[in-house]
């Protein structure tokens, strides 16, 4: 029998650094970050395309093409600003992608592997 091979994906939204390396080196400062939203955002316009971003960004998340200036994930700030989530998240079938304060986050994910481990034990007792 044929086997199809296997592709593995890799989820690479861009990454929102505290101290981002890439707005660092920016010749023209075209990527900065909002420190209400925590979003590292890149102004298209002013980004002259030196892939300095690229070089120092451990994640790879700035994004070139032949054509355009660099991109990454803005987080949709134009939907958090309508307070809704990342289109990612909300379009997640899998609902493996969260958004929210990293404490929100930490808790929910807490309650969820409490709730897991108590599931466990009962089941394992009965």
């Amino acid at each position: 029998p044929h086997r199809r091979p296997t592709r593995r994906r890799r989820h690479r939204s861009g990454f929102h650094c505290n101290d981002a390396p890439c707005a660092r080196v920016c010749p023209k400062e075209a990527i900065s970050r909002n420190e209400t939203t925590g979003v590292v955002d890149v102004d298209e316009s002013l980004c002259i395309g030196c892939h300095a971003c690229a070089m120092v960004c451990p994640f790879g998340a700035p994004r070139f093409n032949t054509v355009e200036p660099m991109r990454k994930c803005n987080l949709c700030v134009d939907r958090l600003a309508q307070n809704m989530e990342p289109a990612c998240v909300q379009t997640c079938t899998t609902k493996a992608l969260s958004f929210g304060s990293m404490d929100v986050l930490s808790r929910k994910n807490a309650e969820k592997a409490s709730v897991m481990i108590l599931n466990g034990l009962l089941s394992s007792t009965i």
